[in-house]
């Protein structure tokens, strides 16, 4: 990964955000989300703290779907494959957008943090800016 190291992030996100489609397919995503949904059951009648952590770890859980589709979108759209579709892309970042808004002051993802880095980056920059 080349570039500027930066205190927090180093140049490993530049390498990173652009495997998280491959890391996080459908699949992998559809197992998480299974077991979170058991999470979820198993503390529904729990105490507060339990509810919070497992709500927690969907904040971060569903941010990271959001993230892998607007990023597969991207990289289809880059790589001018046949199955790319820009308004599946604009559906995509308008989503991870507005759950970016919507939970800016979680700490479970650094939201804002997230997007400027990605506007940063030439491999990610296409997510929020249409060349």
């Amino acid at each position: 990964a080349g570039g500027k190291h930066s205190l927090t992030w180093g140049s490993w996100f530049r390498d990173f955000i652009q495997l998280v489609p491959h890391l996080y397919t459908d699949e992998v995503l559809d197992a998480g989300e299974a077991l979170l949904a058991q999470a979820e059951a198993a503390v529904a009648d729990g105490d507060e703290r339990e509810i919070a952590r497992v709500a927690f770890l969907r904040t971060g859980f569903d941010h990271t779907r959001l993230m892998a589709a607007a990023i597969r979108e991207m990289q289809l759209l880059q790589a001018k494959d046949p199955a790319a579709d820009q308004a599946r892309l604009d559906e995509a970042r308008d989503a991870l957008r507005q759950f970016r808004e919507a939970n800016a002051d979680s700490f479970a993802v650094p939201m804002y943090n997230l997007t400027a880095r990605e506007l940063t980056y030439d491999p990610t920059r296409p997510l929020w800016i249409n060349p």
